[in-house]
């Protein structure tokens, strides 16, 4: 019998719990498609957005009570509405609930909707989906999502169990949990993945309105483990590192962030900027030097061919990075077309000196297609 999603859990005993394919994915294929369980507009947009369908909302209606909620009909009005009653005490106070404990009120007020709508909650927690294959989660998934409190929460836990201790005062009592539990809860929010962060991503997380896409960014074989990014990966290690501490509370132990820094993509922005001026030198200088011995045999081609490599390799690696400096008199779409003529120039010189096949020339031709 066939796996019914594209995905299964996997444990490993280094890495922990994991997503795997249950057979081949193609590049930008659909692997989950998924109804969000619970949501709610951010603070700066919440009186512009439908808090049920997140369309314009209209400005004369909303919850008169708490004034915190707006929709754009009725009808949506009256979706929310079992939820809404049993929130609304709970949200009057929630931007100083917010301000007291140094919590993040949009945190708060999503913790808010998912205990009002997990006393409503009675799914047994099987994944099922409907007829345009989207699933629909319960507060049992929920649950079963991955957290990392026993890692480096630090200040963020503290504040959060003072915002969770303030929220239960306003809550009806079917909405409690214990304290630590709800503590559990925002860390579960904050990770919300089954997968493991990697800077070698395999999928990019999309919303369709109330739908959440995941969607393949390459071709992914069967059994292979699927992988999102939390992260802007276009920044060096320690700054990513930093990030991930401070929003995700861990480390990434992906083969990325794993390897010796002298092995790794990652260099330092100061070494790599050096690297390019002192690349563009050697290219100068094997410019100069062909200049002279324009006449001469191949070989001092060739030594042209790897400079032109070189320097469009050492260019290339600084341009993954926006943040890294250039020269004042440099622009990065200069750098950019400096890059491409490079491997242009070592793409020619080696069809006349090594021949079409030469494994750099393609290397250099694949480049180019970039």
């Amino acid at each position: 019998m066939s796996e019914p999603f594209l995905w299964r859990v996997d444990y490993d005993a280094k890495r922990g719990r994991l997503l795997r394919a249950t057979r081949d994915v193609k590049t930008g294929q659909c692997v989950l498609c998924e109804r969000a369980y619970g949501n709610v507009i951010l603070s700066t947009y919440r009186a512009a957005l439908c808090a049920v369908c997140l369309r314009a909302a209209a400005a004369d209606i909303c919850c008169d009570d708490c004034s915190t909620v707006f929709f754009c009909s009725e009808e949506c009005r009256a979706a929310l509405q079992d939820v809404h009653e049993k929130e609304c005490e709970a949200l009057k106070d929630v931007d100083l609930t917010a301000a007291k404990t140094k919590t993040d009120v949009d945190l708060l007020r999503l913790l808010i909707r998912i205990l009002a709508a997990r006393s409503l909650d009675a799914a047994d927690g099987k994944l099922q989906a409907d007829d345009e294959g989207i699933v629909r989660a319960s507060y049992a998934n929920v649950k079963n999502l991955v957290h990392v409190l026993d890692k480096e929460g630090g200040l963020w836990v503290d504040h959060v169990r003072a915002g969770a201790r303030k929220i239960m005062e306003n809550l009806p009592g079917e909405c409690h949990l214990p304290v630590e539990k709800v503590v559990v809860l925002a860390a579960q929010i904050n990770e919300n993945s089954y997968s493991l962060d990697a800077l070698d991503e395999t999928h990019l997380v999309a919303a369709v309105g109330l739908i959440l896409e995941v969607r393949a960014l390459r071709d992914i074989n069967e059994g292979e483990e699927l992988t999102l990014s939390y992260i802007n990966i276009d920044v060096e290690r320690d700054e990513r590192r930093e990030e991930l501490r401070k929003t995700k509370h861990f480390n990434c132990r992906c083969e990325r962030c794993a390897a010796l820094l002298s092995e790794s993509f990652d260099v330092p922005r100061t070494v790599m900027a050096s690297a390019v001026l002192t690349v563009r030198a050697k290219l100068a200088s094997a410019k100069q030097y062909l200049n002279q011995f324009s006449s001469c045999p191949g070989r001092y081609h060739l030594l042209l061919a790897l400079a032109h490599f070189d320097y469009a390799e050492a260019l290339r690696r600084m341009l993954v990075d926006p943040t890294i400096p250039v020269s004042e008199n440099s622009d990065r779409n200069e750098l950019q077309r400096e890059m491409r003529a490079s491997y242009q120039a070592f793409s020619d010189i080696c069809a006349v000196c090594l021949g079409k096949p030469h494994p750099l020339r393609y290397r250099a031709a694949a480049c180019l297609k970039y």
